[in-house]
Formats: C-alpha cells, structure tokens, sequence
C-alpha cells in the first residue's frame, strides 16, 4: 500500500502521530534544565506558565484534532462501524483536552490553577482508559489467536504500567513515573499505527477492482 493512494482519513491519522512524535522530540530538546524526563510527565512538557509549552501544545492539538478528524471520516466511510473506533475516537478527544487544559508546572513556586491542573489530569486518566477498552474490545473481536496476542501483548503493557503510575502517585511506590507514562502513550501510539496499518491494508485488498 502506497502513501499516495491513502485515503483522507488514513492520511490525517498518520499525519497526526508523525506530528506528535515531532513536537514530542523537540519539547524535550528545548525543555528547561529542571525538567527531568525520568521522573516528570510528557503533559508538563505543556505545563502552565512554562514558556517552550506552547510546543508541546501544539503536539497534543495536532494530535487530537487531525487524529479525532480522521476517525470521524472513517467512522462515515465504513459500511460497518465498529466499537473499537468509538472508543478510538474519544481516546482522541481526550488527547486534544490534555492539550486545552494543562498539567501543573513542573517547577515548585510557579503559580497555576488546580482547577485546570485538576481537568488534565482527569482527562489523562480518560485517555488511558478508552486506549485501554479500544485495545480490549480488539482482542474481543479477533478472529485469529495471532491477533490476540498480538493486542493482549500491547494491552498488558498498558495495563501494567498504567497500575505502577497510579501506586507511584498515590506513594506506594518509588519509581520514575515519567518513564512508565512514556511506555504508556508510546506503545499506545505505536499500537494505533499499526493497528490502522494492518486495517487499511485489508480494507484496500478487500476493495474491489475497478475495469
């Protein structure tokens, strides 16, 4: 399957992670020498009143809107819609709300709103739980053991992970959470690409050739 022959919504969802990926890369470069990328989160990179936010913002926005626009698209062209895509679809919502609402800074003393700190971190909380069910309700609908375990091995590594950041926050365990949420959205993000990979390159075999 070419790039060139992608449809629209396969291209925005591409584009999106690429995007993100970018903005990821380069908010780390620029971040300050306080920030410590081991034990603090990929959302403070985008924390309030922290100048090279804006970098980071434009990950999450680029990545919420492009990827929520492209599973809207794909949502309308399927004959059937699936569970999963819904659950795709508010994982992407929930993304582009960590970008809108930000995370506490990173440094002690700076001023922020615990309202707005409080929102992001709800809405972080969402997006691992709809990456959690859309991964599961793969897994529900496969048809080979391939595919099981081929989701099973994406999901246990989310899962786990996701259950040492919520010990580690609430101080039953001393581990560098920022590694941990970084498994977590990574394999995450790299579970979509291929997941949308495989999926357009059945729906492109499936199509029926034109005389």
């Amino acid at each position: 399957m070419k790039i060139n022959t992608l449809k629209l919504d396969a291209r925005l969802i591409y584009s999106s992670i690429i995007i993100f990926t970018i903005c990821t890369f380069f908010a780390h470069i620029f971040s300050s020498a306080r920030y410590n990328w081991q034990n603090h989160s990929l959302s403070q990179l985008a924390a309030q009143n922290y100048s090279l936010g804006w970098i980071m913002q434009m990950g999450f926005f680029s990545f919420g809107i492009l990827f929520t626009t492209g599973i809207v698209l794909k949502i309308c062209n399927s004959r059937k819609v699936q569970i999963a895509d819904m659950l795709i679809l508010f994982y992407g919502l929930s993304v582009l709300l960590c970008g809108i609402f930000s995370s506490r800074p990173f440094t002690e003393g700076i001023p922020y709103s615990e309202v707005e700190s409080g929102l992001h971190y709800a809405f972080a909380v969402s997006t691992g739980m709809f990456l959690n069910l859309s991964v599961l309700s793969c897994i529900l609908i496969s048809k080979t053991v391939k595919e099981r375990l081929f989701h099973g091995a994406f999901l246990m590594t989310i899962f786990i992970s996701s259950l040492f950041v919520i010990l580690i926050r609430d101080g039953y365990l001393n581990a560098p959470m920022g590694i941990l949420q970084r498994i977590i959205f990574f394999t995450g993000v790299i579970w979509l690409f291929i997941f949308f990979l495989k999926r357009d390159k059945i729906e492109s075999t499936d199509k029926p050739q034109q005389i």
